[in-house]
């Protein structure tokens, strides 16, 4: 499996679909893509304090 940075194209999609435009430009700090074995993707969220998990 690899980890790799949401793309740029996925983040502007997304801010242009949100009102609170801060807050997901927060949320883009704990969020990865992991490429599995197989091709497909998936979302990974990254928190070291499961607190913030309400981004």
């Amino acid at each position: 499996m690899r980890e790799k940075p949401l793309p740029d194209w996925v983040k502007k999609k997304i801010l242009q679909k949100v009102q609170n435009k801060a807050l997901a430009q927060e949320a883009f700090k704990y969020i990865t893509l992991v490429e599995k074995d197989d091709g497909s993707l998936m979302v990974k969220e990254n928190f070291d304090k499961t607190d913030h998990h309400a981004l």
